[in-house]
């Protein structure tokens, strides 16, 4: 996360810390999607 405020406001690379916003986006989405997915096996046992 350091890396991407650094990126954005230190360096003033707009463009690259928006990748990387989305990049961190799309991991947390899959994270809670396979959390989610397992806890809902979990609970129809």
């Amino acid at each position: 996360m350091i890396h991407l405020y650094e990126t954005g406001f230190y360096y003033f690379r707009m463009g690259a810390a928006a990748a990387i916003s989305v990049i961190i986006f799309i991991i947390v989405l899959i994270l809670t999607i396979l959390v989610l997915r397992l806890f809902r096996e979990e609970t129809q046992k």
